[in-house]
């Protein structure tokens, strides 16, 4: 979980930094999210926002991605936001970035906009978001391996992207948390991680032979991957390309109302 106050400061942040755009949604990703914050963690906030339809007509195109970073009352906010043409059309290649932004359970403003990307998700699912997954998961093995220590860290993003990649193809729940994950697909282990980043830093490292019991089951869990993927509900392509470009109109026509 995640203290009120985080999310009052994540909300104030926003508010004061990113003017002049009709925030659709923010949620908090990150550590906090994935369910291993460290006492000094970044607060990472993830949006999807809309232009004015003044700014889409006109010569100059606005920025489909703004970044603002800066410390706010002694924490260090990173705020991102996507508009949401450019958001939609990414969620349809499979970017599990988008996804999660939209599904994280700490959401800074309760809108229409969000409850209805949430509910527009059988649309846009599809097992490209397959690709997302084990894509990072293993460009972050890579990372750990080059490595000159043992970092916790990367350790515990390992294990949380590839099981919320596993849960995501099974099921279709979008669900960041690695605590909840590694217990219901066999992982409980990663507890042991968390305690120990909990209790230390960003910055802290595994002594050798627990990271090498902990690398021991990457193979595992790219096996997982795998067999998600083959045993996957979800479809091929997503359904509702259509459905999810009516809906951008009707909101273009509501903002330009």
């Amino acid at each position: 979980m995640i203290e009120k106050e985080k999310i009052d400061l994540g909300r104030e942040f926003v508010r004061a930094s990113f003017t002049g755009r009709q925030i659709l949604l923010t949620g908090i990703t990150g550590s906090h999210y994935y369910g291993f914050p460290a006492p000094d963690s970044d607060l990472d906030l993830k949006g999807i926002h809309a232009v004015s339809l003044r700014e889409l007509v006109g010569l100059s195109r606005p920025q489909s991605a703004i970044n603002i970073e800066k410390d706010w009352r002694d924490c260090l906010c990173d705020f991102t936001s996507n508009e949401v043409e450019q958001a939609l059309r990414l969620l349809l290649k499979g970017n599990g970035n988008m996804l999660e932004r939209i599904f994280s359970p700490f959401q800074l403003f309760e809108t229409p906009e969000l409850k209805q990307l949430q509910e527009l998700k059988n649309e846009y699912l599809s097992r490209r978001f397959c690709h997302h997954y084990s894509g990072f998961f293993q460009k972050k093995c890579e990372e750990y391996t080059k490595a000159a220590n043992f970092p916790i860290k990367p350790m515990l993003y390992i294990y949380r992207v590839a099981l919320t990649g596993i849960h995501l193809l099974l099921t279709g729940e979008v669900i960041g948390d690695v605590n909840v994950t590694a217990a219901e697909h066999g992982f409980a282990e990663i507890g042991e991680l968390v305690q120990i980043y909990a209790a230390t830093s960003e910055k802290s490292s595994l002594d050798e032979k627990t990271s090498g019991r902990f690398v021991a089951r990457w193979p595992l869990l790219q096996e997982k991957l795998d067999q998600a993927l083959e045993k996957s509900p979800l479809p091929e392509i997503p359904p509702g390309e259509d459905a999810c470009s009516e809906w951008l109109i009707a909101l273009r026509l509501r903002m330009a109302g």
